[in-house]
């Protein structure tokens, strides 16, 4: 439990974008959605491609995220107020 060492260190920190004032981040237990699992990726590609997109160029960000999304969390957290 000795201290083996001191010194004062500059570094960055997140800001919030809107707020402009410090993220804190508390690691906390998420879900999260195999995409490859049960073929879903291919799934939600094939139904991406059956629907009217307004803008036309949302189809093609889906499309974008959903092929080269890792497996999906979907209880992220974010803060509000």
């Amino acid at each position: 439990g000795a201290l083996l060492h001191h010194e004062a260190m500059q570094h960055s920190y997140p800001c919030c974008w809107r707020h402009k004032t410090p993220v804190i981040f508390r690691a906390t237990p998420q879900w999260f959605i195999g995409m490859d699992k049960n073929g879903l990726r291919q799934q939600s590609l094939k139904e991406i491609k059956g629907v009217k997109w307004i803008p036309d160029w949302g189809q093609a960000r889906i499309e974008s995220m959903v092929e080269n999304r890792p497996d999906w969390c979907i209880s992220r957290q974010r803060t509000w107020g």
